[in-house]
């Protein structure tokens, strides 16, 4: 039973490996990443960024370098990643409130 489960585990690992770019994996199989951060910077593709192929690579090297140099976080890593994609959410702080209340 734990052969079996260990097996399904590992096809599943082999599976999301196969489906992030060779760029990632490399990082993530150097150590240089942890498998959370390996999974935000594979959402950084070209059809997401609407850019090519090559271009998104290089962004993805861009974000990496400076994660790494700033040694980040993982929340760090996904903030930018979301950042990059437009899906953060930006709360204005105007106290505007023109029902006199």
């Amino acid at each position: 039973m734990k052969h079996q489960i260990g097996c399904r585990f590992q096809a599943l690992l082999d599976s999301l490996f196969r489906s992030f770019p060779s760029d990632v994996t490399e990082a993530l199989s150097s150590g240089d990443i942890n498998l959370q951060e390996a999974v935000q910077l594979a959402r950084l593709t070209p059809e997401r960024l609407g850019c090519t192929p090559l271009q998104a690579r290089a962004i993805r090297k861009d974000i990496l370098q400076a994660h790494l140099r700033r040694r980040g976080s993982q929340n760090v890593l996904r903030a930018r990643v979301k950042e990059m994609l437009g899906e953060t959410i930006k709360v204005s702080t105007d106290t505007d409130d023109s029902s006199g209340r």
